[in-house]
């Protein structure tokens, strides 16, 4: 279930990924599941303890056609929680990033 649509500055690809996900506001389980990605940013479903407002920070493979490339890169990503809706003892959160660094191991293969 999506949250509540709002304008998106980039398109959105609809990909599912299982990613590593840190938070100063959660321990132990720190996987989470997208729905959608930008290059803004990510709706993923996570652990319910990611409060609004919190600062977390994902490692994420970017599909090759978000990004015209010849494969997936992968990104380590800053953001933000926007948004969140509770479904049980998980949470669907909406994370805008602030920051994103390509790692570069997987740049030269995917030029």
């Amino acid at each position: 279930m999506a949250l509540q649509e709002e304008p998106h500055r980039h398109d959105r690809v609809a990909v599912q990924q299982i990613l590593a996900l840190t938070s100063s506001t959660c321990t132990g389980d720190r996987g989470a599941l997208t729905e959608d990605i930008s290059l803004g940013g990510v709706l993923v479903r996570a652990n319910s303890c990611l409060a609004k407002g919190s600062e977390v920070f994902l490692l994420v493979a970017y599909p090759r056609r978000l990004l015209e490339r010849t494969s997936e890169v992968h990104v380590l990503c800053r953001g933000r929680v926007l948004r969140r809706e509770e479904h049980g003892t998980r949470a669907v959160v909406a994370v805008e990033f602030s920051d994103y660094e390509p790692l570069p191991q997987f740049l030269a293969k995917a030029a």
